[in-house]
């Protein structure tokens, strides 16, 4: 009686583990993505990541990215690939900067941009650079690669651009171009 039931309580276990077994090799795991290296054991990585804070003036910030790579919990820079970076202007309007590539420096709230940067600003405005800088603390952003941009006015090429107080101007650097548009008033 009592002896068989104890018996058959320490069998539970195991025999509850065989059921499950075919039942596994029938339905196997799938896994998302492709193997998994010794590398990336040793890294931090995560999918669509989202870094939001608020710059000097409490006006909100927000990166978002396809995948982020972090080299150690306590790394500061971490890696972004096609990041895109929103913030809004002391006038509250919407600029936003995607990138191929970029690095968020956690300690200096700034990002390293390339692989060819976009700068959107909702007024109709636009720049593309090889590379940039933007540093949400100040709302700043910086490109000393050759520079393009367009707005409802007019077009303008430099060797870089000086983006300040989070785009309400921007100064084309080195050797500029402009093409303005007139607002004819023929008649």
């Amino acid at each position: 009686g009592g002896d068989e039931d104890a018996a058959a309580g320490d069998r539970a276990v195991p025999d509850r583990a065989v059921v499950i077994w075919p039942q596994l090799l029938q339905n196997p795991i799938k896994t998302v993505g492709g193997k998994i290296s010794p590398s990336d054991a040793d890294t931090l990585r995560v999918a669509n990541p989202r870094f939001v804070g608020v710059d000097e003036k409490d006006r909100p910030y927000e990166i978002i990215a396809a995948s982020a790579r972090q080299e150690s919990e306590s790394a500061d820079a971490v890696f972004l690939d096609r990041p895109q970076a929103d913030m809004m202007t002391e006038s509250g309007a919407w600029i936003s900067l995607t990138a191929g590539s970029g690095v968020w420096h956690k300690r200096d709230e700034a990002v390293d941009l390339s692989g060819g940067v976009a700068v959107f600003h909702e007024a109709g405005h636009q720049l593309a650079s090889d590379t940039a800088r933007v540093n949400f603390g100040d709302g700043s952003a910086t490109s000393d690669s050759p520079t393009t941009g367009q707005s409802p006015t007019g077009n303008v090429t430099g060797e870089g651009f000086r983006l300040y107080d989070r785009g309400a101007r921007v100064v084309f650097t080195g050797k500029a171009k402009a093409v303005l548009y007139g607002s004819g008033t023929g008649g």
